[in-house]
């Protein structure tokens, strides 16, 4: 069957299995409509694996694929399908996520704020709680929104954030009625992205109160007698009264209307006051019972009632005051929990009001806005699966064959992109990975990665195989004798850091004497651990026993005239394949082979050589 298993952008990832009896499997692509014969369409792979990644397509496009056997006869059920590629991405990103949020029953909502809660842990996606992983950057510098066509982007502000999570705000231009939806998408994964969080363009109303001194395009500043001060520091206001009546209060230049919500990070020392809308004040610190009375009044101070909010001096806490046009109730938040209703009736024109409570003491505010609020919010549904940019490209190549695995990326064996030391992407190269078998995330050895060769009286002959991988066969020089060892050592470069090698071994006419799979008997070792059995892996054994079989005794070294002995008999070709460990990670490692007592120049060959 033929699959197309993820997303990603300008690419179609293909998954098959192959025909029975078929060797190659040749790919054919077309636009729009399914090719009619392996002519009708462009030839984009031809090899014996299981997985392909097609790049480079044109965005928002279809492309139709049929696979063919390369023996000249097509599969019983033909292999076609049609995919098509994302109608959109965001240069420099690696990641996305679609998010869906479900429309209010109060009606159609624009330019309306919504918090998320953005981990860089693992967990499952639900509500306004989104997983990243380390793929978002510490500093959430990278995050990005866009609106339902990818591209637009969206106003966000990080409210808060750490190395684990972070709380971000974002404009939704549109959100329908309730029960249509509106989608957007959040993108991820981009190490020169620079931040766009900027609450100015996210709120209604927003302070963070940078610089040095108060912003007058936003606040009025009304003082209070002579003692009354004010200073910004660390982007904190800290108004301060020195008595009773020496105060310094600001005002919000502009007026705000019904179905809004005024939020602050605020910390009271014996004195505070934040109202809004017009005398509606979360303050009146009481020291005897450690509490803030919530004084609700209307503007010509009649008609007040007190209710009593707890929550300690001196302490920063997130409060906040709403009022909705469906009912005219003042409602109080702290820390986001609704704490207190008033019943009140107001018109419009609010304005925020910040500073001291006729007391001794400082109010400090970190931040402030002003956001929209129904009564009934629109609420976060789904999100969509994590959709690549492209899973494995020459733009976004990945340490190693095994950290394709790990990271979930890998689409079979195939070819992928790697660069193992994470940094600048020059480094990059493409390689042959065995994504099935022992585990999956074993690298093709090939001739580039060749270190060293050392030779006593051998030489080797090398050539590669179809998919580019080493094949090295190694003939001997000596004379038939036992006068001399004669051996043969490759160590390869740690182009990736691995700890296993595996390979097939063929094994050629006779030899008495030999030192084999890591035993530096007659041979000048490769940093390798002696195969052990029981430990180590050996199988698809052909007469590796010798006269008593295909079964190999596990003796690495021997110099024996037994028919045990399976390198004695001239009885034809031997072979094994074998998974051997690597000794020190410090030392360079390879393969290395030894023989004495030979009665033939034909030696031995290694071929698909893999490191994990």
């Amino acid at each position: 069957n033929l699959s197309f298993p993820t997303v990603a952008y300008n690419s179609i990832i293909l998954n098959w299995t192959p025909g029975t009896g078929s060797t190659n499997t040749l790919i054919v692509r077309k636009q729009g409509s399914i090719p009619t014969s392996r002519t009708d369409g462009t030839t984009i792979y031809e090899d014996n694996g299981n997985a392909f990644i097609d790049t480079g397509l044109t965005d928002n496009t279809e492309y139709c694929y049929a696979l063919y056997a390369t023996d000249g006869t097509e599969y019983t059920e033909a292999l076609t399908g049609c995919s098509t590629t994302q109608n959109a991405w965001i240069s420099g990103y690696q990641y996305s996520k679609s998010h869906t949020i479900i429309g209010s029953t109060s009606g159609a909502v624009t330019d309306y704020q919504m918090k998320f809660r953005i981990y860089r842990t693992t967990g499952t996606d639900s509500g306004d709680t989104v997983y990243l992983g380390s793929k978002v950057d510490s500093t959430y510098k990278d995050i990005y929104f866009t609106a339902n066509d990818k591209t637009t982007p969206l106003s966000y502000w990080i409210e808060s954030s750490d190395t684990t999570s972070a709380t971000v705000w974002v404009k939704i231009p549109s959100i329908p009625a309730s029960p249509d939806t509106a989608t957007i998408y959040l993108y991820y994964g981009n190490p020169s992205a620079v931040s766009a969080s900027n609450g100015d363009n996210t709120f209604i109303f927003f302070d963070h109160f940078d610089g040095t001194s108060i912003n007058l395009s936003k606040w009025q500043s009304r003082i209070s007698g002579a003692g009354g001060t004010y200073n910004l520091s660390s982007s904190i206001l800290n108004s301060i009264s020195s008595s009773a009546t020496d105060m310094t209060y600001f005002r919000t230049i502009n007026t705000y209307g019904h179905d809004t919500m005024l939020e602050a990070y605020q910390k009271y020392n014996n004195t505070g006051h934040l109202s809004y809308p017009s005398w509606h004040t979360m303050g009146s610190y009481t020291p005897t019972s450690n509490t803030w009375g919530t004084m609700t009044c209307v503007a010509d101070w009649t008609s007040c009632s007190n209710a009593t909010i707890s929550y300690s001096n001196n302490t920063w806490v997130k409060t906040g005051i709403s009022i909705l046009s469906t009912d005219n109730n003042v409602r109080y938040y702290v820390n986001r929990s609704l704490a207190v209703t008033k019943v009140r009736d107001f018109n419009s024109g609010f304005y925020p009001e910040i500073g001291p409570w006729y007391r001794t003491g400082t109010m400090s505010i970190d931040w402030i806005f002003i956001r929209k609020i129904r009564s009934v919010e629109p609420h976060h549904s789904s999100w969509g699966n994590e959709v690549f940019a492209t899973l494995n490209s020459e733009y976004t190549p990945e340490l190693s064959c095994q950290s394709i695995i790990t990271s979930g990326k890998s689409l079979g064996s195939g070819f992928y992109w790697l660069d193992p030391d994470g940094g600048d992407i020059v480094n990059r190269f493409q390689a042959y990975c065995d994504m099935v078998n022992d585990g999956g995330g074993w690298m093709l050895v090939t001739s580039s990665m060749i270190s060293s060769e050392s030779f006593i009286l051998t030489t080797s002959v090398k050539t590669v195989d179809t998919k580019g991988g080493l094949i090295m066969t190694i003939n001997k020089t000596g004379t038939l004798t036992c006068d001399a060892n004669q051996s043969h050592q490759v160590l390869f470069k740690d182009i990736i850091p691995w700890t296993k090698i595996r390979s097939d071994y063929e094994f050629y006419d006779r030899n008495s004497c030999w030192g084999i799979f890591g035993n530096a008997s007659r041979n000048q070792g490769s940093n390798l651990i002696p195969f052990a059995l029981g430990v180590d892996v050996i199988r698809n054994q052909v007469k590796m026993g010798g006269s008593s079989g295909d079964s190999f005794d596990g003796i690495t070294a021997k110099c024996t005239d037994l028919s045990t002995n399976f390198w004695h008999y001239t009885n034809g070709t031997r072979s094994a394949q074998v998974i051997l460990r690597r000794n020190s990670p410090s030392e360079l490692a390879g393969l290395s082979t030894g023989v004495n007592c030979v009665d033939s120049l034909n030696g031995w060959r290694y071929k698909n050589i893999y490191i994990k």
